[in-house]
């Protein structure tokens, strides 16, 4: 629908950008810092170790410096959770605790709302060995008691708390929820439900805890959030795509933002044997405490086809991703947009679906925490000067604001958009040869 008028953003819209932890910070296990599992999350060939991050930790005063001549309103920040329990909980690591506080002042001294993911895929390794992570019951009290002291050490400062980041990824890649000879998701279906469920009653938890002891700040997920296409006119294949949108990240905002599974969604389950078993209770935790914001991460669109059972019902194929359930769906390449190197279709209609769905959805306001447009850039040598053609990322990110300002002038509250990256950081499968921002 064209507009006839665009309304202006709101004078407080955070215009952002943000980094994760393991990433961007590097200097790994050091001033106190304890093991997470992403030191043991399994990489592509020639990707650069995390360890040495982008040196985040030794530069963030100048970064940040460049961030206020950039004109950033804000920043979102990971909190490395064993830089401030080396253990996963019980002795508080002082000097990890006292970085932040630099990193958070230092932001706020330079007029930079910090915007702060408590989780962000390094879950510490040491409650791994203790008792296998989100699959058992005791990672909810520690979630929360880590939580807990986040929101009394930094809360002083912080306004905007993401809990999770992309919960919906993390439950299908074994190695991000410590099962690192586990295979890939189609060997682990049941215990990753097992997880994400532990893992939503925690962010219920961390809700609550937020509303009680922050009473003016604002708390929500982050997943990552697509638009699925139905590729033909065949019904079967909208059916696959709205259940494709459903269990690959709608019955996660249904737990979260409504403290239910949903009835499709119960069968999908109990059909597969994987449905979770839980205390009723837990049902009562998740309605009574739901966050204040979605947070949304968004790079591109996929088209749907359905895929017949064919005599393997239930059967996942693709990495990490499932890209194809027989009886479900299938992913399929789109005949009209354009897309990245890395497969991913370019396109900023599909933000404006998305932001438009989730709020007719859930009716809460949005936070677009990722968008960005990767490539692989030459560098050119133009009268002496080295510098890079930046055009299609300069065209992605202008049509994908101008998404975000049409669903504004819609009347949908944006919080705020958050670029994937304010520097190229460390790429989970394809080292620093995919990049975010232009560099010269």
């Amino acid at each position: 629908m064209d507009l006839k008028q665009l309304k202006d953003f709101p004078p407080n819209f955070l215009w952002g950008a943000g980094i994760s932890s393991f990433q961007a910070e590097g200097d790994w296990r050091k001033n106190g810092q304890g093991r997470s599992v992403i030191e043991y999350t399994r990489k592509e060939k020639n990707t650069t170790n995390f360890e040495a991050g982008v040196d985040f930790y030794h530069h963030y005063k100048e970064d940040i410096k460049l961030m206020k001549e950039m004109g950033l309103r804000a920043f979102r920040i990971s909190i490395s959770w064993t830089r401030i329990f080396p253990n996963g909980k019980g002795k508080v690591n002082r000097s990890g605790v006292e970085f932040y506080h630099s990193v958070i002042n230092q932001l706020k001294e330079n007029h930079i709302e910090p915007i702060v993911t408590m989780y962000h895929f390094d879950y510490p390794q040491a409650l791994i060995d203790e008792y296998g992570g989100w699959l058992d019951r005791r990672s909810v009290i520690d979630y929360k008691n880590y939580a807990s002291f986040l929101f009394n050490e930094f809360g002083d400062q912080v306004k905007y708390w993401i809990t999770i980041n992309e919960q919906d990824h993390v439950i299908k890649m074994p190695d991000r929820l410590g099962m690192i000879n586990a295979g890939s998701y189609s060997d682990t279906e049941k215990e990753a439900y097992i997880a994400n469920h532990n893992m939503c009653v925690a962010s219920a938890e961390a809700f609550n805890l937020c509303h009680l002891l922050l009473p003016k700040a604002m708390i929500g997920p982050a997943l990552s959030y697509q638009v699925y296409y139905p590729a033909s006119d065949n019904p079967a294949d909208v059916l696959a795509a709205d259940d494709l949108s459903l269990i690959n990240q709608n019955y996660l905002l249904d737990l979260q933002c409504r403290g239910e599974y949903g009835a499709v969604f119960t069968k999908y389950l109990v059909d597969r044997g994987i449905y979770p078993r839980f205390p009723e209770s837990d049902l009562k935790i998740l309605k009574q405490n739901c966050p204040d914001f979605i947070g949304v991460n968004y790079y591109s669109t996929d088209d749907v086809t359905y895929l017949a059972s064919n005599g393997k019902f239930g059967k996942t194929k693709g990495l990490p991703i499932p890209s194809q359930e027989n009886g479900v769906f299938k992913k399929e390449k789109n005949k009209v947009l354009k897309s990245t190197k890395w497969g991913w279709a370019i396109d900023s209609i599909g933000l404006r679906i998305a932001l438009q769905r989730l709020y007719r959805d859930y009716n809460l306001p949005i936070l677009i925490t990722e968008n960005g447009y990767s490539e692989i850039e030459k560098v050119s040598n133009v009268d002496g000067n080295e510098t890079i053609n930046d055009k299609d990322r300069i065209i992605y990110l202008k049509k994908h604001i101008q998404s975000v300002h049409e669903v504004i002038s819609e009347g949908i509250p944006i919080l705020g958009y958050c670029v994937w990256t304010f520097m190229d950081v460390i790429s989970g499968h394809s080292g620093m040869n995919k990049r975010y921002v232009k560099v010269v």
